[in-house]
Order: C-alpha cells, then structure tokens, then sequence
C-alpha cells in the first residue's frame, strides 16, 4: 500500500471517529447484549416479532434506564449520512469436527477458522418525510476446511452432503480444500416513507423471540438476498402497536449437493406480523409464514407473488397414490408469544410452528400436534448490591415428530425437508432455521455475569440429533444408535476504550456420530473475537 493510499485511509478513519455504525454481527454478543437492552428497559423502539441484525431504526439511547456498558450500542447522532461500521476480526478453532452455530455466513468446519467485517452505513433525507438508508457490510471467510469422516450418501447426492436425506443441501463439509469466501453479509439498501419501507437485503433476521435455535428464521446460515416491503418499524395505534413486512427472495444450491443445473434455485416468499397490545403490559404476540418451491421460470406467474397470502387450503394439494401432498409449495408457519416486564428483568416466550399444509380445521382438531414444533424459554436478569447484573436463561427446542405423528411420512414431515423440493430449507448448504437440523431437539441453559467493562458467562447444551430418522428407520427396534451431544462452554467478553475482546472455549462430547454405535468423539473449540471501536 503506498503512502497516498495510507494517507487516505487515515483520513477515513479520522472523519469516521465521531459517527457509530449499527450492525450487529452474528456470531458476538453484540445480539444478545441487544435484546438484554430490550428486556431491562422502556424502549418505545422495541421490535415486537422481529430481530433484524441492522439496527440503525431500533438502536437503543442515552436515556435508558439501564446500560451497564454506558453507551454501548447508542449511535452519537441519529441523522448520520455516512458512518463506518466496526471492524470486527473472529477466529475459531475446532480440533474435531465441524461445530457452527449462528454465526451467519461463517462456516466454522475442522481446524482453523477466520473472518473479518467491516463497512459502511447512513441515512440520505429525500423530503421532510422520507429517507435512502443505505448498509454494505460483507464478510469474508476462510476456513482450513480439515478432512472429517462421512458415510456415503445412499441418495444420487455429493459425498459432502448429509446423507440420511435426498433432498436436503446440508453440507458437513465444504470439499476437500480450504474454504474462502466473500459474503454480502449484513448489508442493505431501502427507501422509507412515512413509517413504509421498501428496499434489499442480505441481512440476517430473526423471526420469534428465541435466542439459540429459532424455528423460521435464524442467524444459522447466510442471510437471503431478498426485497421487503412493510412497515419501518412498529407504529403506534389506539389498540398497540402493530408490526409487519412481506419478502420476496432467492435461495441458492451449494456446490455440494447435485449436479443438476436444472434446479440451482428456489423461489421465497413469506410475511411476519407483530401485535403488542396497549391493555396488557409486556405482552408481544407475532405470526410468521414461509413459502418456498423450485425456482421454475416456465410454470410461476402473478400468483406466486401472493403466495404466502394465498395458499391456505388443500385445494392446492395433489393426490398421490391416495395420500393428499403438495408438490409445489413447501411452507412452515409459527405463532409467538413473548411476555417481558423490564421491573422484574423478567421475559417468558414460546413458539408453535407447524410445517407443510394443515389441511382444514376437522384434521386439526383430530391431530392438533400433526407436524408440530415448539420453542419455550425464560430469562431473568437481576442486578445485585454492588451494581452488577446476573443473566439465567433457559431455552428448550423440539423439532422431532412424535410417535403418531411418524405413522405416515406424509402426515408429518420433517422440518426444513421436502417430499418433492430438492435442497429443503436451506442457503448455501445451511439451514435457515434452528441451527440444530431437523427432527433435532435441545435444551440449553446459560449464566452470565455483567460488570461496567465484561461479561462472563457458562453455557450447557444437550442435543439429540434427527430422531425423526431413527424413529423411521428402527421403528419397534429395542436397541438403536440414537446421535446425541453434550456441550459445555465458559466466554469471556471485556471492553477496553477502543477495543472490544471476546474469547470463548468450548468442549462437546458427540456419540454415536452419523447414528454409528461407538462412533464417540471429542471436540475442543476456542473462539477469540476483536473488534477495534471505530466509533467509541
């Protein structure tokens, strides 16, 4: 880099000191810190459904009630035209086995991992009522992307791909070299006028109030290139506040699941509704739906703009030798229920979903747990005498289908599988929602320790992973490989004046690896993020 090139760059850096970009990377403490603000505080900006990762419209401010990191995550000016978002630097370790979660773009395979993000972000007034906001914060990663064992698919399927289902693009690892990549990341373009907003994004978002494994949509893959329309953020009304947006996206094939050219892309559609009501204090309600088929040119028209507004009913469903599926639209819808009272740091939350097409209200009423899913979580955050703040948290996810659900595989299919769309609901070979794969279930319990400068926190995690397959194939077995995993972590986290450091390490007991008895095995991962405050 010449002189000329320095030189520019200081002064880049200079001009940017005073301004404060507000992204929050997946993968940092920087989304949970957030939705800590959220619960401890009065905010009249609070997102009701919705958690989005670009938060330049909900950024917190200097007169919250609580913020033991001062002004931690508040922007100096909320008119900025132009502002440098954070350069953030991340590398992880897994001596193992590949071991990602939420961490959006990243994928952290075996081995050595790294990335780095930056950007930048502003607003543009266009009128007394309307703004340009613009964000471009991409990411770039490397993995060492290190040789693991995987058993052969039994599926015309790249030997990458997890075997145990044809048509889902979940990919254990990325080939047999090291893996480099550059991702749009946390960026988007949109217009606002009068409270609408219309625009682009590849941004990730999070749908319902769950922390680790949302059912919909998470931060586990990279974020969908997509176009929203909706309101800005919620408004105001005699009855609540009422949030909502529909989206109209592309999800992408990785290069390790067929060989296909055919069917590389699927078309996505989808809507999230908020409701906050003004007579019950703390009370957040939200209902969120996904649609998503092969991305075919010849066969989709006007109608699948209004897909997810439209298709409700079986009139839509095609009968296969005697069974009711269908084949063009896969869809998974949830209802929330999230209840906080900031004087008691108290939140309790849950979400129902349910996958693929109900039929009518007789067979919801015979089987009201067909194809069902939940998340159900509390958290509580009390401050302590001497001015610090104890987080406890509790989250518990299934995503298996139960016995009478598995009579049929069509009467409860597995989530984020399709019978008839190849790949499933998945990004570029991760899944986009719970990061713990289908048929997963989990429960997670978390403390941590808040001071003015750090955070200390524990974590414990049991997963068992895809039961719907091993309830499928040993059904009346009396003994059988159940795959099942014990996770247990200690994170650090301290703020210096210019520098943020997070350093985690990790240690997870894996058995019965890909359903093979005795296939045990150790994995010890370090995590270390540095983040230079630009914007202190």
């Amino acid at each position: 880099m010449n002189k000329g090139k320095i030189c520019l760059f200081s002064l880049f850096i200079l001009f940017s000191s005073s301004l404060f970009g507000q992204v929050l990377q997946p993968g940092t403490l920087d989304f949970e810190y957030h939705r800590l603000l959220l619960l401890k505080n009065d905010f009249d900006k609070e997102p009701i459904g919705t958690f989005p990762s670009v938060i330049t419209d909900f950024a917190p401010d200097s007169s919250l009630s609580w913020n033991p990191w001062n002004n931690y995550l508040v922007p100096s000016t909320s008119s900025d035209k132009f502002s440098v978002v954070d350069p953030t630097f991340g590398t992880l370790y897994n001596s193992t086995a590949p071991r990602s979660y939420n961490d959006g773009a990243v994928w952290n395979g075996k081995g050595l991992n790294s990335w780095f993000t930056t950007g930048v972000m502003g607003k543009l007034p266009t009128g007394e009522n309307g703004y340009f906001s613009y964000t471009l914060s991409p990411i770039v990663h490397y993995s060492q992307n290190a040789a693991i064992d995987i058993p052969q698919p039994i599926y015309n399927k790249s030997q990458y791909s997890y075997p145990f289902y044809e048509r889902l693009d979940q990919v254990e690892r990325f080939g047999d070299e090291s893996l480099f990549k550059i991702d749009p990341g946390q960026s988007e373009v949109k217009y606002v006028y009068r409270g609408i907003a219309a625009g682009f994004t590849t941004q990730n978002e999070v749908w319902g109030p769950a922390t680790f494994n949302p059912i919909l949509m998470s931060q586990q893959a990279a974020g969908i290139p997509r176009f929203n329309l909706g309101f800005n953020r919620p408004i105001d009304t005699k009855i609540g506040r009422l949030e909502g947006k529909a989206f109209w996206g592309m999800l992408r094939e990785s290069d390790y699941y067929d060989s296909n050219p055919n069917n590389n892309y699927r078309y996505i559609t989808g809507f999230t509704g908020g409701y906050a009501p003004s007579f019950i204090k703390g009370l957040n309600l939200g209902l969120h739906r996904v649609m998503y088929r092969l991305w075919e040119r010849s066969s989709m028209g006007a109608k699948d703009a209004f897909a997810a507004f439209a298709h409700t009913s079986r009139q839509y469903d095609t009968p296969l030798n005697g069974i009711i599926t269908n084949d063009e639209y896969d869809q998974m819808a949830s209802a929330t229920i999230r209840w906080n009272r900031p004087e008691l740091g108290l939140e309790i939350y849950t979400e129902y979903a349910r996958n693929d097409f109900p039929g009518n209200f007789k067979e919801f009423g015979r089987n009201p747990d067909r194809s069902s899913a939940f998340v159900l979580g509390i958290t509580e955050a009390f401050e302590l005498s001497n001015g610090n703040t104890i987080k406890l948290h509790y989250e518990n996810t299934k995503l298996s289908a139960n016995q009478l659900q598995i009579v049929s595989i069509f009467s409860s299919p597995t989530y984020y599988v399709h019978y008839s769309i190849a790949h499933g609901y998945t990004q570029n070979g991760q899944i986009i929602g719970a990061g713990i794969g289908p048929g997963s279930n989990t429960n997670v319990v978390q403390a941590q320790y808040f001071t003015p400068k750090s955070m200390f926190g524990l974590t414990a995690q049991a997963i068992r992973f895809n039961d719907d397959y091993i309830l499928r194939e040993y059904a009346g077995a009396l003994k059988y490989p159940s795959e099942f995993e014990f996770a247990y972590s200690a994170r650090y986290y301290r703020l210096f004046d210019q520098f943020t450091v997070e350093a985690q390490l990790q240690y997870a007991k894996h058995y019965h690896r890909y359903f093979v008895d005795g296939i045990n095995d150790r994995n010890f991962q370090a995590l270390l993020n540095l983040r230079y405050r630009i914007n202190n």
